[in-house]
């Protein structure tokens, strides 16, 4: 039987080399996945006919949440919701802080 001490250097040694063989499985897929889908093209081999386009759905593109509707020359603007004005407006925090909610009428 080894010591303890033994008992945990292997543990720790094995443990270790697991963190670090996983930590480069998940680079090495996260790589792969950057060289697969990359610049609107979705790559399956090296030949000639091996690419094809990646097209997103329209109502990805066109919500609001994403904002590629709402670009301008400066760029996008993001933290504009998808939630109707209606239902934005529903609810107000009162001001007091107390934590009590009043509907707008």
């Amino acid at each position: 039987h080894e010591s303890p001490e033994g008992a945990m250097d292997m543990l720790t040694e094995r443990s270790n080399r697991l963190a670090e063989e996983t930590f480069k499985d998940w680079w090495a897929f996260a790589w792969s996945l950057v060289s697969k889908y990359r610049g609107m093209m979705i790559v399956h081999n090296d030949s000639a006919i091996g690419t094809e386009w990646q097209r997103y759905p329209a109502w990805w593109l066109e919500s609001l949440d994403v904002g590629y509707t709402t670009w301008t020359k400066k760029g996008p603007y993001h933290g504009v919701p998808d939630m109707p004005k209606a239902i934005e407006l529903s609810a107000v925090v009162d001001p007091s802080g107390l934590g009590s909610t009043a509907t707008n009428a």
